[in-house]
């Protein structure tokens, strides 16, 4: 798929009290890629960033959203704690919050290409921080009620 400007993606979890919003550098969209972890694998996710774009992810109050993290503990999966769908994984790298996109959160799901498999087992943690901070999206986490 192509287009004249950059993409902006939207989507949201299955009940829609959480939702994403990924504004992308790029004319095309991002490639995906289905991490081969348990945690990814038994949820079905598959991952997209842009680190020239912006990740937003919104939720309505604080108890909508569920962190969870497991391994080297420098990640949080957000899922959302009505329907349990995990929406995106964000860590800190060198104070900023980046993040990536499940792409099966996103309203034109369709457009992706299939997701290519990625395994990051055996990373320690300067070398994933290094590759989140070469391809991981600026990101921020917007609650409605804090705004209001």
């Amino acid at each position: 798929m192509t287009s004249r400007a950059p993409l902006s993606l939207t989507g949201s979890c299955h009940c829609g009290r959480v939702s994403v919003k990924l504004r992308t550098s790029s004319k095309t969209l991002p490639a995906a890629r289905a991490c081969g972890c348990s945690f990814c694998t038994k949820h079905g996710a598959a991952w997209t960033s842009d680190p020239q774009g912006e990740l937003v992810l919104s939720h309505r109050a604080p108890d909508d959203i569920r962190r969870y993290r497991f391994g080297l503990g420098i990640t949080d999966f957000i899922i959302c704690a009505h329907c349990g769908v995990p929406c995106v994984a964000m860590g800190m790298v060198d104070d900023r919050l980046l993040g990536v996109v499940n792409i099966n959160t996103m309203d034109r799901l369709g457009d992706f290409a299939p997701a290519s498999p990625a395994s990051f087992d055996g990373e320690e943690t300067d070398d994933r921080l290094a590759r989140r901070r070469k391809g991981w999206t600026p990101a921020r986490v917007v609650c409605a009620e804090d705004e209001g």
